[in-house]
């Protein structure tokens, strides 16, 4: 039995790393794609200014207009909204903007810093923002506003990275023992994303704060790095 449970264990592992290594081929990929697609844009910039620019001075400033907005829309698309000096950490940024756009969300980032050089691994960074961002736009869906944000910062002191994940509510949050909990039925599924998020800081010898004010949560992450 044991031998067989040796087995099992070394083929799961196996199995668990070769996925992560997928998912990571996959990240790095599209990554790759991204960067291309930016250079190829900014290789094309003049040339659309010359265009914008002629059409102007030919007294056709509607078209010229309509010029600009097509080209805002596009370059809006192409481009990373994020560098955090992670390459899989801005892909998943990106997945997670459209993610929150669908859902009729609008997520704003803010990096001070650069992860480059830093502890943690790629895999513990995807999970901590992946986290903290599908809590948020999950909750930001309830608000009853006209596309409402949810803010993402990032900033670094010395060896500290901070991390605050911060959108509007609707609702009561109860608490229980000094935490927040969940209002839904499924409390035992709800709540893990969190738990993740903390096991990571505990690794790092870190801290997560939770805060509401006037109808905003507001997580805040601390990382020994």
């Amino acid at each position: 039995l044991l031998a067989v449970l040796f087995f099992v264990y070394k083929r799961f592992g196996l199995w668990h790393k070769k996925s992560k290594q997928e998912a990571l081929n996959t990240y790095f990929s599209e990554i790759d794609k991204r960067y291309q697609e930016t250079r190829l844009l900014w290789h094309d910039f003049h040339n659309h200014l010359l265009a914008v620019k002629a059409l102007y001075e030919n007294g056709r400033a509607e078209q010229a207009e309509r010029y600009i907005e097509e080209l805002s829309e596009q370059s809006h698309a192409r481009l990373l909204p994020a560098k955090s000096g992670s390459d899989t950490v801005d892909l998943l940024l990106f997945k997670k903007q459209e993610q929150a756009g669908e859902a009729g969300v609008r997520l704003q980032f803010k990096m001070d810093c650069s992860l480059e050089g830093i502890s943690v691994s790629d895999y513990e960074l995807c999970s901590l923002f992946g986290n903290l961002l599908d809590n948020a736009i999950e909750a930001t869906q309830k608000v009853e506003m006209e596309e409402p944000v949810v803010f993402l910062h990032m900033d670094r002191q010395n060896s500290m990275l901070f991390i605050s994940c911060e959108n509007p509510y609707t609702g009561e949050l109860m608490k229980q023992d000094g935490e927040l909990k969940t209002t839904k039925k499924d409390t035992a599924r709800h709540g893990i994303g969190l738990a993740s998020v903390k096991h990571i800081c505990k690794k790092y010898n870190g801290s997560v704060e939770l805060e509401t004010e006037n109808q905003l949560f507001r997580v805040s992450v601390l990382l020994n790095v």
